[in-house]
């Protein structure tokens, strides 16, 4: 299971365009309780402005934090070639040079149905089929 869409390679021009994206790793964070927003004096309500939060930005529940490798094409990965890039939130995420930040960090979390059919992997896929930056990528 992976995506196809195309991918440039960060600082450079160069861009392949049936580039093979594959989850490497789903991070699972158990949120016990919604995060309140800080506090702020200066309001009348006392709190800050939510700042146009999503569900998954405090919300209780299972989340999962996804990173994909990129690799040129399918047969290079089952070759054992290196990645020519990552799609991740976090560079620390990331094994290797070529972390690709143009995609929102909140279509690479989301909430994990612990009582769902689907595996956590095909639900993160579902979930970056989702959203703007794989909408029109191609299943694998």
């Amino acid at each position: 299971m992976a995506l196809i869409r195309e991918f440039t390679i960060p600082n450079t021009d160069l861009t392949i365009p049936d580039a093979y994206h594959l989850i490497n790793e789903i991070r699972q964070e158990k949120r016990l309780e919604d995060i309140p927003l800080p506090k702020d004096s200066s309001r009348a309500d006392g709190v800050t402005a939510d700042g146009g939060r999503a569900d998954i930005d405090y919300k209780k529940g299972y989340i999962g934090h996804i990173s994909l490798d990129v690799y040129t094409s399918k047969k290079a990965r089952d070759e054992g070639k290196f990645p020519i890039g990552a799609v991740s939130c976090n560079p620390t995420d990331v094994r290797f040079n070529g972390h690709v930040t143009q995609i929102n960090p909140r279509e690479l979390k989301f909430f994990i149905d612990m009582e769902s059919d689907l595996s956590i992997t095909q639900q993160a896929y579902a979930h970056l089929r989702s959203g703007s930056y794989y909408l029109l990528a191609e299943d694998s």
